[in-house]
């Protein structure tokens, strides 16, 4: 069965797959960097997009053996944040990308960086994105 997911996922590219956790700590992070850990191990190219491992000593086990791409420092009004830096995700081009939390914070340039469309020449159609996402902190954002 793996075998044939697999088969079916490379044969229809850039897809999108959501973890969906009920309340934090669900295990939507970990569960997304697994599987992020699986498809490197079958050849694939992955790189992690954005992750918060919020000091977890175990979602830090599991970032250890995964490429991280660095994000891209945000200034709030009361501090700076590193967000994820579409910019360089585009420019390494993996074959998946994980993005954990994608919607944590919504600063214009936060927004900006996470919604614009990349041009013609960024534009990447066989990539996946794999994203972990908590409703409930969606909804403490808004």
């Amino acid at each position: 069965m793996a075998s044939y997911l697999r088969h079916q996922e490379k044969a229809i590219p850039g897809r999108l797959r959501i973890y969906l956790g009920y309340a934090p700590g669900a295990g939507t992070t970990c569960a997304l960097l697994r599987e992020g850990q699986q498809r490197a191990g079958c050849g694939d190219d992955v790189a992690v997009a954005r992750v918060q491992a919020r000091g977890r000593p175990h979602t830090q086990a599991l970032l250890a053996v995964l490429e991280i791409i660095p994000g891209a420092a945000v200034a709030y009004p009361a501090a700076v944040a590193a967000e994820m830096n579409l910019g360089a995700v585009l420019a390494r081009r993996p074959e998946v990308a994980l993005v954990d939390e994608l919607a944590d914070r919504r600063s214009s340039a936060a927004h900006a960086a996470s919604t614009c469309t990349p041009s013609p020449a960024q534009r990447q159609p066989s990539a996946s994105c794999l994203r972990g996402v908590n409703p409930t902190r969606e909804g403490e954002r808004r």
